[in-house]
């Protein structure tokens, strides 16, 4: 994926109508990125998309009916620059037309590539063009978060600014129904969280070094001076407590030591932080690869247009994308009844039959299977075979209310309307509501085809899961850790921590240590603006932890959409949102602390 655009927009190419456009628009060509469906026939296609097509041993017909789509655009992408409505109002019906006979209701690169033609013609000012484009760009992919981002974008350039406020909320508000961009926000937010607990961990050990390390210095630099003199004994004590910084990552292994080393300083509710801490440290490698391996097989482009094929719409990717899936998992009989059902909205009725029956023989019960197996009969003229294998899916656990129905048009096309009747019958009790709606397109609709493979998305996203896995056991923990040896260093902390209390600390007493501060201006001073050291040097740990965790939170609030996975939003706002208000409760935050250190 890229950095800014949508998931497999490296594959999209931008059209060039030299006599149709002025060459000082092309720039915009390349900015935003306009697509066409690279299938079919006709002078653009490259030799990528055309062996892709022969691989999937695509007929004429098929690639012709990708080539007339990609020709409706074209038409649409001219008659928008000469701004003729009617036209190109023309071009998209034709364009939608066509779309809906391969049951691809949904064109989400040619509604982006609207999208920005629109936000094109309102930087020039032509808000009218702007407005049918953005029309365009709705009825290609309804509801799509993009085009709302472009409306807020049109608007804000028209300075209708509550217009701009209400489109960025329409877009936000889809932008929360679609499951990859959900899952992407949720997995940053995650990450941010992890963060933050980690950060504050940090600045809390440091806190802790500093209100209760003069007690470790002292008895470090007491049982050294024993033996040596004593500016000697200070350049070790130093050493002693600043040599993780020598190690990869090493401020990582310092606040880890510290922690280790002020184990047997600190009170019961302090050590209950550290182990709380250690426990987040410890399982965020478990986390983040967890993570790592959800979020690849999300962003998987063979993923993505699995789900755009579940919700109909066409991908200009989408064959090249099955391919590659097909070569990941070539055993899986999910992928090919997957690319059956494909065969089936495409009308490859010989090539849809063929993967049914390596299905069914994997599967011999699989009913939609059993179903759509009888459909590429049907349409192949073999009225016996089909009648065969609506029974059979009639007769699995789970009856087919289609199977019922289906075999109800075939009864009926051969005059056994009694026998269609009985047929018909079955499939209202089994689905009254649907039969009616197949009914009613029967015309166009002879027989209904089930998208049984197409809804087995989930089944071979962890199928991926787990061929990726397997290929990365032996090298999770190297990749995820800075270290390649993170045990051996932490049991020679737990050493180093036993010999220091053993041999320096046991037996010493405790002993009561001056606090740095008063309560004159510069001591309250320090503790308005150091979060967390007042709570720390008066033993109480918890608070010292929560006062360090609510700033470093929002300082870091700005980043949620940017630390782990950028999302794939066109048009989309900067997340200046998200900085104003991090600076505003900041200012809260520090306005309530002085005001409370002060008084």
């Amino acid at each position: 994926e890229m950095d800014h655009g949508w998931p497999g927009a490296d594959h999209v190419r931008m059209v060039r109508l030299s006599s149709v456009w002025p060459p000082a628009r092309v720039r915009w060509l390349a900015l935003f990125a306009l697509v066409y469906i690279p299938f079919g026939s006709v002078a653009p296609l490259g030799a990528i998309e055309q062996s892709v097509a022969d691989d999937l041993q695509l007929s004429l017909e098929s690639r012709n009916a990708f080539a007339r789509l990609q020709d409706q655009w074209l038409e649409w992408l001219a008659a928008s620059y000469q701004a003729d409505a009617d036209r190109a109002e023309a071009a998209l019906n034709a364009l939608l037309s066509d779309a809906d006979r391969l049951d691809m209701r949904r064109l989400p690169d040619l509604s982006l590539g609207a999208a920005g033609r629109a936000v094109e013609f309102a930087i020039q000012g032509d808000f009218e063009v702007s407005a049918w484009c953005l029309r365009a760009a709705e009825r290609l992919d309804p509801n799509r978060p993009e085009v709302a981002f472009a409306a807020a974008r049109v608007a804000r350039l028209e300075g209708e600014l509550l217009e701009v406020a209400r489109w960025t909320a329409r877009a936000y508000s889809r932008l929360l129904r679609v499951p990859l961009y959900r899952s992407l926000w949720l997995s940053n937010l995650s990450l941010w969280t992890l963060v933050v607990l980690l950060a504050s961990g940090a600045i809390f050990v440091g806190l802790l070094m500093a209100t209760r390390g003069t007690e470790l210095l002292h008895d470090l630099l007491g049982f050294i001076e024993r033996f040596l003199p004593s500016p000697v004994a200070m350049a070790l004590t130093a050493g002693f407590l600043l040599w993780p910084v020598l190690l990869p990552a090493g401020l990582l292994w310092l606040v880890i030591y510290w922690s280790i080393l002020l184990w047997s300083y600190g009170s019961v509710a302090e050590r209950a932080v550290l182990i709380g801490l250690w426990v987040v440290l410890g399982v965020t490698p478990l986390l983040l690869n967890e993570q790592r391996q959800r979020v690849r097989i999300e962003l998987a482009p063979a993923t993505i247009s699995m789900e755009n094929l579940e919700e109909g719409r066409l991908k200009g990717t989408l064959l090249r994308d099955l391919t590659s899936l097909q070569a990941a998992l070539p055993d899986s009989n999910a992928v090919i009844h997957l690319l059956a059902d494909l065969y089936c909205r495409l009308g490859e009725w010989d090539l849809a039959r063929e993967l049914y029956l390596d299905v069914l023989e994997e599967e011999p019960r699989n009913t939609t299977a059993l179903n759509n197996t009888g459909v590429c009969f049907y349409h192949d003229g073999d009225h016996i075979q089909a009648v065969e294998y609506f029974q059979q899916a009639t007769a699995t656990e789970g009856p087919s209310a289609a199977a019922h129905f289906n075999l109800s048009q075939i009864y009926s096309d051969h005059y056994r309307f009694r026998q269609a009747g009985r047929e018909l019958q079955s499939a209202r009790r089994l689905d009254g509501a649907r039969v009616g709606e197949w009914l009613s397109r029967a015309a166009t609709e002879k027989v209904i085809v089930l998208s049984g493979g197409i809804g087995r998305s989930d089944e071979v996203r962890t199928e991926l899961r787990s061929v990726w896995r397997s290929g990365e056991a032996g090298s999770r923990w190297s990749a995820l850790w800075p270290s390649t040896l993170p045990l051996p260093l932490a049991l020679a902390f737990l050493a180093i921590a036993t010999g220091l209390y053993w041999i320096v600390r046991r037996g010493r007493g405790v002993r009561q240590t001056a606090t740095s501060l008063d309560k004159e201006r510069s001591g309250r001073w320090l503790y308005m603006l150091l979060p967390g050291y007042a709570e720390a040097e008066a033993g109480q740990p918890l608070r010292a932890f929560l006062a360090v965790l609510l700033p470093v939170a929002l300082l870091t609030m700005p980043l949620v959409g940017k630390l782990g996975y950028r999302q794939p939003i066109l048009f989309a706002s900067s997340g200046t949102l998200l900085l104003v208000v991090s600076s505003f409760l900041l200012v809260i935050y520090l306005g309530a602390r002085v005001w409370r250190w002060r008084i």
